[in-house]
């Protein structure tokens, strides 16, 4: 049965392959059926102006946490990096409290703006969310798991919006399950600090697993939760020989996107590009009437130069046709010391890698199509397809 080292298959080999003081790491069958996941803590904050509490008040009907609360799916702020089966936990923020007392001070204050019916209106939610807080302020209250990749809501980007939230990202979650008994962030505090610059803190590694130890010692629950496992990428086994088998569970828990290109991205390109060429990195594209652009990578194919973009998720990119559009009918790309002229680039044309898929930005139509799903890259036979299916949209 295939060797897994670290959590990364190797194939059919034997365990004398490894060195013996390697070996102690390989997992036995049981750990092997394991759901390797990434975690993080999702803070649910309060409205930070009164115009935000109306919208809740008018839109909404209640506020963020007590929707979650009496929710099994829902859709929530994410990280980009955050992939299907990862693990959510929902928390309402600490600090939340200090907004609500400055919104009933500024409320008072400014009293006579407002009819008596919206004031009393106004004032009741605030008190509605001071009791909110005092029940779950500071705890993890339920938790979740991601059910969708993360998408960009491009509509947000809107000045007229009022949301505080800088987050951007969202994914689909479900099997939300309500913690019988809160967490309260000082029981974690030791091994996990809670971010302040934003809604999204990583749990990672054994941070994953001495937290969810706390919970589960005062709540049952769900099985996605218990089965898990956090694995962070063992990116110092990833080598020439054994990236192609890295398995999908892996390829996909890349936080990083520089991570990604170095230690897969780079690998499939070599196999991809024509033989005896050059990989070049962040080329510089020039373009009338716009500001020089750098893409990630250039590739020769079938003697022709074809620019390569990558990213962890191409969904979560809120503009990606803006992007890869810059690196389309340029006048010129610098690779490495050579300036490349338009008769040697395929023009209209730039291959994007994400961790799910390949795919063909086509700038006639400025459209992006997958092309090739990475689940099948397992081998050189993977490769030869790969070659193939963009041999044959560089062609049409």
């Amino acid at each position: 049965s295939p060797v897994l080292y670290d959590g990364i298959e190797y194939g059919n080999l034997s365990l004398e392959s490894f060195p013996t003081e390697q070996r102690r790491f390989i997992i036995d069958e049981e750990d092997a059926g394991a759901e390797y996941v990434q975690a993080f803590i999702d803070n649910i904050s309060f409205p930070k102006s009164l115009e935000e509490l109306e919208f809740f008040i008018d839109e909404m009907g209640d506020f963020s946490l007590e929707r979650l609360l009496s929710s099994s799916v829902t859709t929530w702020t994410a990280p980009r990096w955050a992939k299907i089966g990862d693990i959510v936990f929902f928390m309402h923020a600490k600090y939340a409290r200090s907004t609500m007392t400055r919104l009933r001070t500024q409320l008072n204050k400014e009293k006579y703006f407002y009819s008596p019916k919206r004031f009393k209106e106004l004032a009741s939610w605030i008190e509605r969310g001071l009791n909110l807080h005092s029940q779950f302020g500071g705890r993890i209250v339920a938790v979740g798991r991601v059910s969708g990749p993360p998408t960009a809501d491009s509509s947000q980007d809107s000045e007229e919006n009022i949301f505080h939230w800088k987050s951007r990202v969202y994914a689909e979650m479900d099997r939300i399950t309500r913690l019988e008994h809160p967490v309260h962030m000082d029981e974690f505090s030791e091994f996990i600090r809670i971010s302040r610059e934003g809604a999204i803190t990583p749990v990672l590694g054994n941070s994953f697993e001495r937290l969810r130890e706390l919970i589960e010692r005062t709540n049952r629950i769900p099985r996605y939760l218990k089965e898990s496992v956090s694995s962070p990428i063992p990116l110092t086994k990833i080598t020439d020989e054994n990236w192609i088998s890295l398995p999908a569970e892996y390829r996909r828990r890349f936080v990083l996107e520089s991570q990604f290109r170095s230690y897969y991205v780079d690998h499939l390109l070599f196999g991809v590009k024509d033989k005896r060429t050059r990989l070049y990195s962040e080329c510089r594209c020039k373009k009338t009437g716009i500001p020089d652009s750098f893409v990630d990578n250039v590739i020769i194919v079938n003697k022709k130069y074809l620019p390569v973009e990558v990213k962890l998720s191409v969904s979560s990119q809120s503009n990606i046709l803006g992007q890869v559009w810059k690196y389309s009918n340029d006048d010129t790309i610098i690779c490495g010391d050579k300036s490349v002229l338009p008769e040697q680039i395929y023009t209209n044309r730039v291959l994007i890698i994400d961790t799910d898929y390949v795919y063909i930005y086509d700038a006639d139509n400025n459209t992006i199509s997958p092309i090739f799903t990475l689940d099948n890259m397992n081998n050189m036979t993977g490769i030869h397809e790969l070659r193939r299916m963009i041999s044959h949209h560089l062609s049409n």
